[in-house]
């Protein structure tokens, strides 16, 4: 699967857990983003607050671990219930 991605960072790869912002961070400068570009597409609670922690923005997934008004509440910009429905999100947030 590694022939697959440019990156492949996990719960070990990194000192510190989230929600510390690390592996965000780390990614971020290797690929040479501006964190005002990056968007996370998170599920939970700690998601939202690790992007919160690097700068960047969310979107939160309504299912997974966290429901919909939790994430909103720690500030992710929209919560969806179906992935394919980010390109239209995102049309409306940028």
């Amino acid at each position: 699967m590694a022939k697959y991605f440019h990156l492949t960072i996990s719960t070990d790869t990194f000192l510190k857990k989230k929600p510390s912002p690390q592996g965000e961070l780390f990614s971020a400068r290797k690929f040479g983003c501006k964190l005002q570009d990056i968007l996370l597409v998170g599920d939970s609670v700690v998601d939202m607050q690790t992007t919160r922690n690097a700068g960047f923005s969310s979107i939160g997934v309504e299912y997974g671990y966290a429901d919909g008004a939790n994430l909103i509440e720690e500030g992710t910009l929209a919560t969806i219930a179906y992935f394919k429905t980010i390109p239209f999100i995102l049309k409306d947030i940028f």
